[in-house]
């Protein structure tokens, strides 16, 4: 589950070749993970949740004895799992059943007991790009000298690192802004 597919990422970033799709998989859930908590959003849809003491988890499975995802209205997508002792994550939802939802991560198995709640995520459009331009400047980021003249001596250092957010340039993550909440459970 992520803001965007590495498919996505790569055409956004007219990436063309191969060479960095193992990094792009790898940078996609850090740099979502530092999205997520500068901005205190899981970009929860609130009209599809749902919360009770009678989900478990094994596998890839999320199981609830009520069999009530179907009349919930859970869909196919993305979800948060919250409150689980051992399973608080975001998870892809592959298939609803009544009484099962197949996810496309691994979970730690988990008897029924705690509170757990559901809830549907949707990312905005509008934070793919950014999301997109995160993944790029991490791809291409280099700390130390910049550029480095001998005759009449002159050291350029990388970019200020006075102006970013969460250690990403302020020119990438201007517009955050719009998506960022105050506090709470977000």
């Amino acid at each position: 589950m992520a803001i965007a597919t590495k498919t996505q990422i790569k055409t956004l970033l007219k990436i063309s070749n191969t060479t960095y799709d193992d990094l792009i998989d790898e940078l996609i859930p850090i740099v979502q993970d530092d999205l997520i908590t500068y901005l205190k959003n899981y970009f929860k849809n609130t009209e599809i949740q749902y919360s009770n003491s009678t989900i478990s988890f094994s596998s890839n499975t999320i199981s609830d004895s009520n069999l009530s995802f179907v009349d919930e209205e859970f869909i196919v997508g993305d979800y948060i799992i919250q409150r689980s002792k051992f399973n608080n994550t975001f998870v892809t939802v592959t298939n609803v059943e009544e009484g099962a939802l197949t996810v496309s991560e691994d979970l730690i198995t988990e008897t029924a007991g705690n509170n757990v709640k559901l809830t549907f995520v949707q990312f905005p459009k509008g934070l793919v790009r950014i999301f997109a331009n995160m993944i790029g400047w991490s791809i291409s980021y280099k700390t130390g000298v910049k550029n480095e003249t001998f005759s009449r001596y002159s050291i350029t250092y990388g970019e200020d690192t006075q102006n970013r957010i969460n250690g990403y340039p302020d020119s990438i993550t201007k517009g955050l802004v719009k998506y960022k909440k105050c506090a709470g459970d977000y």
